[in-house]
């Protein structure tokens, strides 16, 4: 009877112990399309060749290698957009972009937990910004999705730059600048 016991407490201790060791993760989808600094669209050849992605934790991530893992990025042919699945550990969702020696970085608000969103246009522009999601009534369905996804079709890039140095993010884009400084 006592070996029962003492099985019990052991067990009992790890799982309560491994409970309060966990961590919560939060997700996040965005979808874009990708613009170059001309205008233009950038499809996924094109991607491939000259800009590369980074993840939350500054990780860079390759989206065009077919042995990738293509959690964190896909790419959606039908309508051109790129899709992040974004997960975190941390109260921050936020992605690089590198191109010809420059970083774009995006935070998403951390109150966008949980939610899937489209920007009709991400323009790359060297710079730090916070996206404002403000949805309209416009959708677009991806097939991996059961819902369609919001559309945001505007952003003021100058207004979502400024707001990225009033933010409480600011600083945090350091993760992405030091892989420009390694080169």
């Amino acid at each position: 009877m006592n070996i029962f016991r003492i099985t019990l407490i052991i067990v009992l201790t790890t799982i309560s112990f491994q409970n309060v060791n966990a961590q919560a993760s939060y997700s996040v989808v965005l979808a874009f399309q990708l613009l170059d600094e001309n205008g233009e669209r950038v499809d996924f050849e094109t991607f491939c060749k000259e800009y590369e992605i980074a993840n939350t934790f500054g990780n860079n991530i390759k989206v065009c290698d077919e042995t990738a893992n293509q959690s964190f990025v896909t790419f959606d042919k039908k309508t051109n957009y790129f899709v992040l699945e974004i997960h975190t550990i941390g109260p921050r969702f936020s992605f690089a972009l590198y191109h010809n020696n420059k970083v774009m970085t995006i935070f998403i608000p951390f109150t966008a937990q949980g939610t899937q969103n489209a920007l009709r246009f991400l323009q790359f522009d060297e710079g730090d910004y916070v996206v404002d999601l403000i949805r309209t009534k416009e959708t677009i369905k991806f097939d991996r999705y059961v819902a369609p996804i919001q559309v945001v079709k505007e952003n003021n890039w100058i207004k979502q730059r400024h707001k990225f140095l009033m933010s409480e993010y600011k600083g945090q884009e350091d993760i992405y600048r030091n892989k420009l400084k390694g080169n």
